[in-house]
């Protein structure tokens, strides 16, 4: 999972400070932003309670630093939104290699990834919309800039999974507000853990288009 604490308190605690996170901008005319992509998928208002972080009555998403590689597991990854005018794919990218796992148009759709190493999230533009290629890892991108920015979700003090935002243009071009292809992640316990019931992986529940489901342990 992502490399931050597991628990509310914990996940505060280890944040970075407010000016190293990237900033994202307004989105323009009719797009929806972070607030309103995130209230869809929650099923709950979320608003900004400072700089960074949205909350509402039950639920908060609380901005994430040290987001640019990721631990080895089974995630489901689903399609958000798609605030773009360009068409994409997300997948994941390791060792140079983009591996498509769902196309950004599929709102709602969903794919599980099992991960044996330290990884990175990504998109690719569509190649008629000039093919580029975005990791959530700032060193693989264009002028080592950061194209993916990261929501840990909690249910009170419960980790539910995570919300990542990509921008789709890079350069000086780049509107930077992160809202053009917005996935979910949640980790998908193997039997064994689910058995188990391994209280160490948070209670994390899968949440699909607009509607969150029961915690899957």
């Amino acid at each position: 999972m992502i490399r931050t604490a597991i628990g509310l308190a914990a996940a505060l605690a280890a944040l970075p400070a407010a000016a190293q996170f990237t900033y994202v901008a307004p989105p323009p005319g009719s797009e929806l932003g972070h607030a309103a992509i995130l209230s869809n998928a929650l099923g709950e208002t979320v608003t900004r309670s400072n700089t960074w972080d949205f909350v509402g009555g039950d639920v908060s998403a609380i901005r994430t630093g040290g987001d640019a590689i990721w631990d080895a597991g089974t995630y489901r990854a689903t399609i958000l939104a798609r605030e773009a005018g360009y068409q994409h794919k997300f997948g994941t990218f390791e060792d140079g290699e983009f591996t498509s796992l769902l196309k950004s148009k599929n709102i709602g759709s969903s794919a599980d990834v099992t991960m044996d190493d330290s990884f990175a999230w990504a998109i690719k533009n569509r190649r008629s919309d000039g093919g580029d290629r975005f990791t959530s890892n700032p060193r693989d991108n264009w002028q080592h800039r950061d194209h993916m920015v990261t929501y840990t979700l909690y249910e009170g003090d419960r980790q539910l999974g995570w919300a990542v935002f990509f921008e789709d243009i890079g350069g000086w071009h780049s509107d930077r507000d992160f809202n053009d292809v917005a996935v979910m992640l949640t980790i998908v316990p193997t039997p064994q853990a689910a058995m188990l019931g391994l209280a160490g992986l948070g209670g994390l529940g899968v949440m699909t288009g607009r509607r969150r489901s029961a915690p899957m342990i």
